[in-house]
């Protein structure tokens, strides 16, 4: 699965990655500390990847995507 969008906040260093059927509703877990994972609620489809710091947590964010089979490169 490919992300849809990327929003860089870099006054805050927030990365936020949008996947195919967002919606503000969705449930977020916290996943890695500053990584939060939001999922559908019907389907559990990862829906959005929100990082706090996230120049700080590149790498975390590269091993929970390779959990998922997402490779880095086609997110960042």
């Amino acid at each position: 699965m490919k992300p849809l969008q990327f929003k860089y906040d870099k006054q805050h260093d927030i990365m936020h990655i949008y996947f195919k059927g967002y919606s503000y509703i969705d449930d977020a877990d916290k996943e890695y500390p500053n990584i939060y994972v939001f999922r559908n609620e019907i389907t559990n489809r990862i829906t959005k990847i929100l990082v706090i710091d996230f120049m700080k947590n590149k790498d975390k964010l590269k091993e929970l995507l390779s959990q998922y089979s997402f490779d880095f490169n086609e997110v960042i």
